[in-house]
């Protein structure tokens, strides 16, 4: 699922190919991607409260777990950037 998001700079941001459990952060605590709704504020990667502005339907793409060196991991799909 993709959420295309507005910047506080007014720069538009796309949040995509991550899993439906992927935690995001609103004003009003922890949603899911699976669970965001459009319109919902959100924080962008700057901190900074932005709005969904588009929730796409689910791409059904297989995933990768992806680990670093540093032994963390995320999971993402093939079109992931």
């Amino acid at each position: 699922r993709d959420l295309h998001v507005r910047s506080r700079r007014q720069r538009q941001m796309c949040i995509r190919d991550s899993p439906l459990d992927t935690k995001i952060p609103t004003k009003n605590g922890w949603t899911t991607i699976k669970d965001i709704k459009e319109g919902e504020e959100i924080f962008d990667k700057e901190g900074n409260i932005t709005k969904v502005l588009h929730k796409s339907d689910i791409h059904y793409n297989p995933c990768f777990k992806i680990t670093f060196d540093n032994g963390e991991s995320i999971v993402a799909d093939h079109e992931h950037r």
